[in-house]
């Protein structure tokens, strides 16, 4: 019969009598589709909010930005290279600092004076709101004997125009500290 269900099958019709009108059944139909979804205006509110909260999360990232701190990275991970190169290879490794850019020399040892080879033509460039000041001599930030021993004990400050500063401290028996000071 029509308007009658089955026992446990549920319809959209399930309770309207089987004598009522056709356009009972249209209104009901009707109803329950304007309830489903969202309405234009609300999916552009929902967007325009979305839109207002990226652009402060942006700016709020950009704020954390820290050059002294990835540069001081990069220094560290360069000495890591140039250590292990002095022990692979059983050669002396130093790290040079010529105004702007970061080099990798190897010689016989780190007292050569004029034998040094350069690996690699560039490493790393420092970048340009970065200062870097060594105690160490001419250039060099630091040595490693092909025992993978530092050949001195110097001290490079990275400072950024944010006055971010960090101190990257080699040490005789190879090792490396980095401090914040700021």
């Amino acid at each position: 019969m029509p308007g009658r269900s089955r026992p446990g099958r549920r319809t959209l019709f399930s309770d309207v009598p089987a004598q009522a009108a056709g356009s009972e059944r249209i209104r009901r139909v009707q109803r329950v589709q304007r309830v489903q979804g969202f309405t234009v205006i609300e999916l552009l509110t929902v967007m325009a909010i979305l839109a207002i909260l990226s652009s402060v999360a942006m700016y709020s990232f950009t704020a954390l930005k820290n050059s002294a701190r990835d540069a001081a990275q990069v220094l560290v991970n360069t000495y890591t290279q140039a250590r292990t190169g002095a022990m692979s290879n059983t050669l002396a490794y130093r790290v040079v600092y010529d105004g702007t850019q970061v080099m990798l020399q190897s010689s016989r040892s780190c007292l050569d004076t004029d034998t040094w080879n350069t690996l690699n033509t560039t490493l790393y460039t420092v970048p340009k709101d970065v200062t870097l000041q060594s105690t160490a001599p001419g250039g060099v930030l630091v040595c490693y004997s092909p025992r993978g021993l530092g050949a001195f004990t110097a001290d490079v400050v990275l400072t950024d125009t944010k006055n971010h500063s960090y101190t990257l401290r080699s040490y005789y028996g190879g090792a490396t500290r980095v401090t914040s000071n700021g």
